[in-house]
């Protein structure tokens, strides 16, 4: 029996020293399994072929401050912390020239400084206490990129936010966008100091939108009768294209096949135009619309210019000619369920206006990958003629399904001109003419908006008195930077996916606690509606006289009345049974989870060495 026991603890040890043994043979090699649903802790594919394909010489640090020895720093961002660091790591494992350097910015330290001075945030919890850091710094060289706040609220576009860092510093440059402006004037007015000195006042400077624009890319205008776009543009974004030339379509066509990015605004109606042509006494020729014709059938979209998508669940208050002010369906004021959460394009964006905006459709071309961005309710919307809006707002009648307001095109175009230039746009020497692309790589892209009046400054900002400030009310502008900006950037920051909330929901725990709550529900209303109908009566006795002068109740309507207060009380009774039944119930459900959670696993093991040693005893 001694040598039995002897043996079970001899072989309990060397069980013990072989798990350690793995432990650290798994932890030296780097060995790692990523088992969460929702791949936490794993680098998409983008990621992994943005690092591989690093220059030689891009010397990569993260540089990550985290005030961790700080007593104010709440639990749950430490945890957070602790999935950011092993993000970083993750990076760092699948390129050499990546290091990750850990600060903990203490007050009035060198880190605290160095953290300032790339301007990493400091966030203050209370007035009497230090700023706490939590930020990350990307440093390649002289180059420099900075998240200056980490959040789980920016969960999902953590690891799209780290590679467009790197992307940046690895390869620095700043893109060239073409503007293609068709008359809305996007762009404003030339610099020119004369006629500034002449008007005395300064001129247009554009949309606000593509003053951002400008931060950070050098825009270029590109004129719309162009029958040759400059092949050094990073990105072509044409806005409102009315009435171009097959020369133009043309040159936009082979600008797309080449491998140029291209962003395009369409609209059934433009507001703006409609707007600035009344301001100017100007009566509409046609209706304000334009398209780009056959080159989105060529990639797969269908576009109806003479219809606009009407929402009931995205109406918007606007003001009408009478001067009061009525709701619009046509006006869309989308929310986040309208919005694509899982392209790094979208996923952070919660509100968007587009006004009079049409619909694309996915007509499902070959080798073309056709995503939504934008889309309008699934069932309460339809489309509307613009013939029918124009002599008042026509019925809505919902057709259940959804429209696409903005989408993403990527993949290998085919031309839409199979049989080159257009013949009476082919040069007289011919023989020198470039040779036609007839399609385009993989890595094709193309980002359609059915709206252009949503970048326009009314729809999108505020302008404040006070010091000139700009001020966005929805997320029109970010959208159309964030499309720019993927547009511009590497081919790898496109394939990299948002990523899942750490943060899951007990499911099947709220399943069962609502299921509790729907079961007293309907007691519990019941027993309102007695209450309700018992007061009332009270009142009604109340107010009942005798005698018109009297302020004494008879006999009768005092003993009616303290037997409806009876009810009364006796209802209340019922009515705290009833919410103190739900509470146990919940209370009991917890108690069962964490009796399973905490006894289950060590019952199943007693259990299965019951069996084996009823098993050994009998062999």
């Amino acid at each position: 029996m001694k040598k039995n026991v002897l043996t079970n603890w001899a072989g309990l040890l060397l069980l013990l020293a072989v798990l350690g043994l793995a432990v650290a043979l798994v932890k030296g090699f780097g060995l790692r399994a990523d088992l969460t649903q929702q791949k936490l802790y794993s680098l998409s594919k983008g990621s992994k072929d943005l690092l591989a394909n690093l220059p030689q010489d891009a010397d990569i640090a993260l540089k990550f401050y985290f005030s961790r020895s700080s007593e104010k720093m709440p639990e749950f961002y430490k945890n957070y912390a602790d999935q950011v660091d092993y993000l970083l790591r993750s990076y760092a494992r699948l390129a050499k020239r990546v290091k990750v350097e850990r600060f903990d910015p203490q007050p009035d330290s060198e880190a605290e400084e160095w953290a300032q001075r790339y301007g990493i945030e400091g966030q203050t919890v209370d007035p009497y206490s230090p700023p706490i850091y939590f930020g990350l710094a990307v440093v390649c060289g002289t180059r420099e990129e900075v998240i200056p706040v980490l959040t789980p609220r920016t969960e999902q576009t953590l690891e799209y936010d780290i590679s467009r860092a790197i992307s940046r510093v690895a390869w620095p440059r700043q893109p060239v966008v073409g503007v293609m402006d068709c008359g809305l004037g996007v762009l404003g007015e030339e610099p020119n100091p004369m006629m500034m000195m002449q008007r005395r006042q300064p001129q247009n400077p554009g949309w606000i939108a593509f003053q951002q624009l400008r931060k950070d890319n050098t825009v270029r205008r590109v004129e719309p009768d162009e029958e040759t776009i400059p092949p050094d543009l990073s990105l072509l974004i044409v806005v409102h294209p009315k009435n171009l030339s097959e020369a133009t379509l043309y040159a936009l066509d082979q600008f797309v096949l080449r491998g140029g990015r291209l962003m395009v605004c369409v609209d059934p109606f433009s507001v703006t135009e409609a707007m600035e042509a009344q301001a100017r006494g100007i009566p509409l020729q046609a209706a304000p619309s334009s398209h780009l014709g056959h080159l989105l059938d060529a990639w797969g979209v269908g576009f109806d210019p003479s219809r606009v998508v009407a929402d009931m669940a995205a109406i918007t208050r606007v003001g009408n000619n009478s001067g009061g002010s009525e709701d619009s369906p046509l006006f869309l004021s989308l929310k986040k369920d309208n919005i694509n959460a899982k392209s790094p394009l979208t996923s952070q964006l919660s509100t968007l206006l587009m006004p009079y905006s049409g619909a694309l459709e996915n007509r499902k071309a070959e080798g073309l990958l056709f995503t939504p961005l934008v889309e309008s309710s699934a069932d309460q919307s339809c489309l509307v003629d613009l013939m029918a809006v124009q002599y008042g707002l026509p019925k809505i009648e919902p057709t259940g399904r959804s429209y696409v307001l903005a989408a993403r095109v990527s993949g290998s175009f085919k031309t839409a001109f199979p049989g080159g230039k257009p013949a009476s746009e082919i040069p007289a020497d011919a023989e020198n003419a470039i040779t036609p692309h007839l399609a385009s790589g993989n890595d094709g892209m193309v980002v359609i908006f059915a709206d252009c009046d949503f970048l326009y400054n009314q729809f999108s900002v505020q302008q404040l008195q006070f010091f000139n400030l700009i001020q966005p009310f929805n997320d029109n502008i970010a959208l159309f930077l964030n499309a720019a900006e993927q547009l511009t950037g590497r081919n790898e920051l496109v394939a990299i996916r948002t990523r899942a909330n750490s943060q899951r929901p007990f499911t099947v725990v709220d399943g069962l606690e609502n299921e509790a709550r729907r079961k007293f529900q309907q007691k519990e209303e019941e027993l309102q509606q007695k209450l309700g109908e018992a007061n009332r009566k009270i009142q009604e006795l109340q107010a009942a006289r005798t005698d018109s002068h009297s302020i004494m109740l008879s006999k009768e309507q005092q003993e009616q009345i303290m037997k409806f207060r009876e009810e009364q009380r006796d209802t209340n009774r019922q009515l705290k049974n009833v919410r103190r039944d739900l509470r146990q119930d919940i209370e009991r459900l917890g108690v069962r989870l964490k009796a399973a959670n905490i006894l289950l696993i060590p019952a199943l093991v007693i259990l299965a060495g019951i069996v084996r040693t009823t098993l050994r005893k009998r062999k």
